[in-house]
């Protein structure tokens, strides 16, 4: 199956959407910060950084193996059919992690201070945030960007709504907050299974023994790809509520918030330009690729103009949205907004190894710099407090984004250094 795809309809799609996603967590931010103590922000940042781990393991991997299968020009019917197969991998992990989280719970809570019964919801907000993305990413590779926009905002807006009533009118405090988050992934989940259903061949009970295999064969070597992800990206929160407090975690949290803007650009900008870049690699044109190249290099650079930006404008947003009890967040976010620019340009590289489905070494790699991200967070954290844990994810970034970088290029050779020559770029192929 293929579709026709257009790159500036996508992004611009992808990226109205996102800002409008975007803007609803912003004007929620200055409510939460100002009805919630940073102590209750750090349990929020806690459910949400645990929420992240889980989803590695319950099976968001197998989504990504479902989207990719969809340009291998499968049947309809047979396509429904593998569906089938990854959702019925997805509940399996779930189970199995929900079995192992109860087993150790009160060890788990224990140590990430958080009410037990949280931890056992986040194992199935994770599941249900799984499914929600299993029916985007459907969307994503049909060129569908404005159903998969409006559920979007569907979410988002049902999740802000729930969460101001919980905190302001009902005074729930931090567990209105999770409470929300619980109820409306739930909400999407069941949404997404009555549409997802709707694909043809889609047989829940029919077992297919190749297709699992291929899932599973694509998928579990991401888990440590994604797991260290999570390692880079969130475990953070869970290292400053145990080094320091919930309130150092709680300020952290509104500082990632803030420059997580730069995120969704990065993110609405990759879902338009994966599936076009697949697209146009099969090809496999020298004059095609070399203008592929020049694009993304002028994406870095808008990039890093946007990190210069975020370090002379952190006073204004840290007083404008977060409030006094959260003004130490004004040193995190410009170092924070280097660790995102990183993000935003491994996000450009990695595509390649999607594409050539050499997901393995990704997983080395992610895992590694998570694991080297962990001991940067506890020496930094250790020797220049909160702001120290923003120094090691801009340094973990770094590392993550060279090695992939690196590996794309062994996975599927781009002209990265010679896209310049115009001879080779007008001689084509």
């Amino acid at each position: 199956m293929s579709v026709p795809y257009d790159l500036k309809k996508g992004v611009s799609v992808y990226l109205i959407a996102n800002i409008i996603n975007a803007s609803i967590p912003f004007v929620l931010l200055p409510i939460m910060t100002r009805f919630l103590s940073p102590e209750e922000y750090g349990q929020i940042a806690v459910f949400l950084t645990i929420i992240g781990a889980f989803s590695a393991i319950v099976g968001v991997t197998f989504v990504g193996s479902i989207n990719r299968k969809f340009f291998d020009e499968i049947k309809s019917v047979d396509y429904g059919l593998f569906i089938t197969s990854g959702i019925q991998l997805i509940i399996l992990s779930t189970i199995i992690t929900f079995l192992l989280v109860f087993f150790f719970l009160d060890k788990i809570s224990q140590f990430i201070l958080l009410d037990s019964k949280w931890i056992l919801f986040a194992v199935l907000v994770a599941f249900f945030n799984v499914i929600v993305t299993l029916r985007l990413g459907q969307w994503q590779v049909k060129n569908k960007p404005l159903n998969y926009a409006s559920f979007q905002i569907f979410i988002s807006s049902i999740n802000a709504l729930l969460s101001i009533v919980a905190v302001v009118y009902l005074s729930l405090g931090a567990e209105g907050r999770m409470g929300g988050i619980f109820i409306t992934s739930f909400l999407g989940a069941i949404i997404s299974i009555a549409l997802i259903s709707r694909q043809k061949g889609f047989r829940f009970f029919i077992f297919n023994e190749s297709h699992i295999k291929e899932i599973a064969f694509f998928g579990i070597p991401l888990v440590p790809h994604v797991a260290g992800g999570f390692l880079i990206n969130s475990v953070d929160r869970v290292v400053i509520a145990a080094e320091i407090d919930l309130k150092a975690a709680g300020i952290y949290l509104a500082a990632i918030q803030l420059v997580l803007v730069a995120s969704i650009i990065f993110d609405s900008v990759n879902k338009a330009f994966s599936p076009w870049l697949f697209n146009k690699l099969k090809y496999n044109s020298l004059r095609v690729n070399s203008k592929i190249i020049m694009g993304t290099y002028l994406w870095f650079f808008l990039i890093w103009l946007g990190v210069f930006i975020s370090f002379k404008l952190a006073p204004f947003l840290t007083s404008l949205f977060l409030g006094s009890d959260f003004r130490e967040a004004t040193f995190l976010i410009g170092w924070l907004a280097v660790g995102q620019a990183f993000k935003g340009m491994y996000l450009m590289v990695t595509n390649y190894c999607f594409y050539a489905k050499k997901t393995g070494y990704l997983s080395i790699i992610s895992i590694v710099t998570g694991v080297l991200n962990v001991f940067l967070l506890i020496y930094f954290v250790r020797i220049a407090g909160l702001i120290g844990a923003a120094y090691a994810y801009s340094c973990s970034m770094a590392l993550r984004f060279l090695a992939v970088w690196w590996l794309a290029n062994r996975c599927h050779p781009m002209p990265w250094f010679t896209f310049f020559n115009t001879n080779k770029i007008l001689g084509g192929r």
